[in-house]
């Protein structure tokens, strides 16, 4: 039984690879962390939504509702602004209370909230993977349609 569900940020409901190109601090995968530093709270209260993101948040949410699931976001960033931007990206998009947006400093912390009844979604393999060691269940986010499939099978909905 799932009674909580913790959802990644970045790479699920935001746009980070294009924040990265907007502020030019990538180069591959390289992310320029001075740079993402330097652009302070309004690099991360400025992210775009994925185009796809808003659509599946909005599915999630009454997915929560009608399944009586607690729905949380988990993601990790590590700068205290990149924290205060986030939270006040979440806070003016998502319309959860403040109770149920969690910022962690790194991957592995998300694994705290790893229990029987919790499900991550996130598009970081690693993560996922941890997560289920700690004694969670992760759905692995690729695209919306497969993360609706893979949560609906777990769910038995």
């Amino acid at each position: 039984m799932v009674s909580k569900i913790f959802l990644d940020m970045d790479g699920v409901l935001c746009d980070f690879r294009g924040q990265c190109e907007k502020f030019q601090c990538i180069n591959g995968t390289k992310v320029d962390w001075d740079i993402v530093h330097n652009g302070g709270t309004d690099f991360w209260e400025t992210i775009e939504w994925l185009t796809e993101g808003k659509e599946f948040f909005k599915w999630l949410v009454k997915l929560c509702k009608q399944q009586n699931i607690d729905l949380f976001t988990l993601t990790a960033v590590k700068s205290t602004d990149g924290k205060i931007g986030r939270m006040n990206w979440m806070r003016k998009n998502l319309g959860l209370d403040k109770h149920h947006l969690i910022i962690v400093n790194n991957g592995k912390e998300k694994t705290y909230y790893a229990d029987s009844e919790s499900l991550l979604i996130d598009d970081y393999k690693k993560n996922c993977d941890m997560f289920i060691e700690a004694g969670g269940q992760a759905v692995k986010y690729d695209t919306p349609r497969k993360a609706r499939e893979d949560i609906l099978g777990i769910l038995g909905a």
